[in-house]
């Protein structure tokens, strides 16, 4: 038990600290094993139940994947103390928010409890299970109708948890770490010990984002939260963002459309949070934007070197490059990417 409780006191003082709210819990918080237990575990406040499996272990002995399992339970469930339980969904239909959230903590928690782990590369697999998932026509949207209470166990796959998840790390690096955290925080205080809908995270979130952030390197008052990540979370599938070319020096062309396994007829079309890391004349800089329409031509300087779309791969789309433009990236791919 020395691991898990080593992980959950790490946990709540940094959970406390980021959401601004002291553990709503009172001072008793017990993490218990049980012989059998049908989920991985459950957030009851101040009583969380755990399958042996996900809580106990000997560091002597344990592997890797074993450790990093029982950090993501601890850390998850007590990041439903307060998203989730602090503050819930009004109807079953919030279910992704609840678990997708709880998903996104636990890896910001963990990267900084363990950052030699390197936990979002580790969750690149993740997002890929996702990605996979979502490119078949059988996939759902993040949040879908809930009419009975039955359903709710279909709810609980890849697309409600990784891909739910991908989308926040989006918005997330999109919008600056800061002012996701100032909005987290305002979201958790105006609704504590109530019910809400989707939405009220979004505009707590959007109203975050009209407060001056000189850190970030996009206008974030200028980001459109709630229609932006209605898009992502009520529609199914992503994009693949196609990168050419532009007729004129210094201008790249990128093209969206939705992404399929197997031929498809549909032209949905995403705001899609563009990072984009370019190199001119031995100059590395970034820049972000929404790309919002089918095909949009972006000056990103002239005789540039090379140039990465989704620069740090945070965001849940596909990018694909012509030749020419792929050639300069694999150049040096140790440098470049």
């Amino acid at each position: 038990t020395a691991f898990p409780l080593t992980a959950a006191a790490f946990a709540t003082d940094f959970y406390e600290k980021y959401f601004e709210i002291p553990y709503p819990g009172g001072r008793k918080i017990d993490h218990i094993a049980i012989p059998d237990f049908a989920s991985g575990a459950m957030e009851n406040l101040g009583l969380i139940t755990y399958r042996e499996t996900s809580l106990l272990l000997n560091e002597e002995t344990a592997t890797q994947a074993e450790r990093k399992r029982v950090a993501e339970v601890v850390l998850h469930e007590l990041a439903h103390m307060w998203f989730g339980d602090l503050v819930t969904m009004r109807w079953w239909n919030g279910l992704w928010l609840n678990e997708s959230f709880a998903t996104f903590m636990e890896n910001l928690c963990l990267s900084h409890w363990k950052p030699e782990w390197k936990i979002w590369d580790d969750f690149g697999q993740s997002r890929a299970a996702a990605f996979r998932v979502d490119a078949l026509h059988s996939t759902h949207p993040i949040e879908s109708p809930v009419n009975h209470p039955d359903e709710v166990a279909e709810l609980f796959d890849v697309i409600s948890y990784e891909k739910g998840c991908s989308v926040l790390f989006q918005l997330h690096q999109f919008i600056g770490a800061e002012t996701f955290r100032r909005g987290i925080a305002a979201y958790l205080k105006k609704h504590s010990y109530g019910n809400t809908e989707t939405h009220d995270l979004w505009d707590a979130l959007e109203d975050s984002c009209k407060l001056i952030d000189t850190n970030s390197t996009v206008n974030a008052g200028t980001v459109p939260v709630r229609r932006l990540m209605d898009a992502w979370v009520f529609t199914a599938g992503h994009p693949v963002v196609e990168v050419t070319s532009a007729d004129m020096n210094g201008f790249v062309k990128l093209n969206q459309h939705p992404f399929k396994f197997l031929p498809n007829d549909a032209e949905t079309l995403w705001p899609v949070p563009i990072t984009l890391r370019v190199k001119v004349r031995g100059v590395v800089s970034e820049k972000k934007f929404l790309l919002e329409t089918a095909q949009q031509v972006v000056y990103i300087g002239d005789d540039f070197d090379w140039v990465v779309v989704n620069a740090g791969g945070s965001g849940f789309y596909r990018v694909t490059y012509d030749k020419v433009l792929a050639a300069k990236l694999t150049a040096q791919v140790q440098d470049n990417l």
